[in-house]
């Protein structure tokens, strides 16, 4: 018969690895029934972006004409639905 090794017997310490990057800020909590993530307007027409905003339940808040070139805030940021997104081609 083999016998365990007996440093087996001891109390094994458990322990925490943390795989968080911890490079830059945390996102706030982001739960996609109350929040949304500002997709990209860049390029698209108002029309495209209205169509887009309002299955997102946001609103927009525009200036000029054409195709979009700016947007506040940024595309990827989480923003409360109901929020609204400047958006402009100057």
């Amino acid at each position: 018969m083999i016998e365990p090794p007996a440093d087996l017997d001891e109390a094994i310490e458990s322990y925490v690895i943390d795989v968080r990057d911890e490079r830059g800020p945390p996102d706030p909590a982001y739960d996609p029934r109350t929040h949304v993530k500002v997709p990209d307007f860049a390029g698209l027409s108002l029309r495209e972006a209205i169509a887009r905003a309002s299955r997102l339940g946001i609103r927009l808040a525009f200036t000029g004409t054409g195709r979009l070139s700016g947007q506040s805030p940024e595309p990827g940021e989480v923003v409360p639905r109901g929020s609204t997104v400047d958006v402009s081609n100057p």
